[in-house]
């Protein structure tokens, strides 16, 4: 699915951030295509590529559905603060562009999720250095290493196919998974299907 997430906006934010945020989020998309930005309470914003949407539905009237050719998304009414529709963005396409604005390290939420059996897991480093990609269940046990070692700047993604260190299918259930580089550490949720 051609969706993007960003947070962490302050309350301040004004539409010229926000165009930049589309920029940096979405690598790669024709800068004549249409976006979907969703602003949710929290400061988050879902963003997706226009023409893949298939479809956008009220579900009973309290979740906004989003349905694209990679399946769906619902959110809260009552957590939408605004819906934008931008007719054309521009993006950075260049990696080593993409690298110099970013400015910090962010984890982003796994897609799908939940999932079932894989899961792609997406980061941006803003600079070269050691960091390690994990899974963990609830208990705090180490399922998985996905990644752990040098890696550049800019945005990567490893995809975690259910299995654990020793290639057995992990349970159905809520796992964790957390990006650690020097200094830095962060964690999300994850829910793995049956």
């Amino acid at each position: 699915m051609n969706r993007r997430t960003f947070s962490r906006f302050s309350k301040a934010t004004q539409l010229g951030p926000l165009l930049l945020a589309l920029m940096l989020f979405l690598p790669k998309a024709r800068a004549d295509e249409p976006v979907l930005a969703i602003l949710l309470t929290g400061w988050d914003c879902e963003i997706y590529n226009l023409p893949e949407v298939e479809r956008i539905t009220l579900d009973g009237g309290d979740r906004l559905v989003v349905v694209t050719g990679d399946g769906s998304d619902s959110y809260a009414t009552e957590s939408i603060m605004k819906i934008w529709f931008f007719p054309d963005h521009h993006s950075v396409e260049d990696s080593e562009e993409t690298a110099a604005l970013t400015t910090a390290i962010h984890l982003f939420q796994n897609r799908p999720n939940p999932f079932s059996p894989e899961t792609q897991i997406s980061f941006d480093l803003p600079q070269e250095g050691a960091m390690e990609l994990r899974i963990y269940n609830p208990a705090g046990r180490l399922v998985r290493t996905l990644v752990s070692g040098e890696r550049p700047a800019g945005r990567h993604s490893f995809n975690w196919d259910g299995l654990d260190d020793a290639e057995r299918g992990a349970a159905s259930g809520v796992y964790f998974y957390s990006l650690r580089a020097p200094g830095i550490g962060e964690s999300r949720r994850m829910i793995l299907l049956p």
